[in-house]
């Protein structure tokens, strides 16, 4: 059987008893690594909380699959995911492929970064567009569909998560976003990504160090953030309580 379980936002601590009892009765215990990062001490927390051995798997192992079933058909098996393994393409498709081959799978909610950060910072989830990927580009990787979609959420009045490449276990700064899409902005020319495009954004949503800033692009560019794992939203028109919510839940570029 293969238990895929969401650790939420804050690792061991966003664990519930009856996640934590599923993975203390597992034969082997393995560490998403590829969807998300692994912050700093966690595989060691989880480790000594449990009483366990946990293993980081990559994207190869989560893709290829063929270790991870063969072990979940004759034993019990757990897979640690960041936030909710519902958000993800590659959690469904290995659910998929579990009941395609006969194998037991069961997965377990927790809370994750798109349905906590609306909430965090003031505006409406029923006003949230479709998330973005935000990735690294190159000469040869340039995809403007990206910009697309946020001003197809703009033209909505929606406002537009943006989830930052954390490829290679090293995350996106909000910084190096921002300059991914004002380059995107000089080729389409649109105006939707502008020095007073409003944008909020969050850092260590649900630690100890959150951070949740709103301000006009022009002025969050000035505070040279480089800080992650983060995530931006693109803000639409803010209703009257949205504009007094995010007001007092978030702080302004210069405090």
């Amino acid at each position: 059987m293969l238990s895929i379980i969401g650790m939420g936002l804050r690792g061991y601590r966003s664990l519930t008893l009856e996640e934590v009892e599923v993975i203390r009765s597992s034969d082997h215990i393995f560490l998403d690594s590829y969807t998300s990062v692994i912050p700093d001490g966690l595989i060691r927390e989880l480790a000594d909380r449990l009483g366990t051995d946990v293993k980081p798997v990559d994207r190869a192992f989560l893709e290829t699959g063929d270790e991870l079933y063969d072990l979940a058909e004759n034993s019990n098996v757990t897979l640690l995911v960041s936030g909710d393994p519902f958000m993800a393409t590659t959690h469904s498709e290995i659910r998929f492929q579990c009941i395609h081959r006969g194998i037991a799978v069961r997965t377990y909610e927790n809370a994750s970064i798109l349905n906590t950060l609306a909430g965090k910072c003031g505006i409406s989830p029923y006003r949230t567009g479709a998330p973005v990927s935000v990735p690294r580009v190159s000469d040869k990787f340039f995809p403007l569909s990206v910009y697309d979609k946020i001003e197809q959420n703009m033209r909505s009045g929606k406002h537009t998560p943006l989830l930052l490449d954390t490829g290679g276990g090293r995350p996106m700064t909000p910084e190096e976003a921002i300059t991914i899409l004002e380059s995107m902005e000089s080729i389409r020319g649109k105006k939707i990504i502008c020095g007073s495009t409003r944008m909020i954004i969050g850092t260590g949503i649900g630690g100890v160090g959150e951070t949740i800033i709103k301000g006009n692009l022009r002025d969050l560019k000035k505070l040279s953030l480089k800080v992650a794992p983060s995530t931006i939203v693109i803000l639409s028109y803010l209703t009257e309580n949205e504009e007094r919510y995010t007001d007092l839940f978030c702080s302004p570029p210069d405090q």
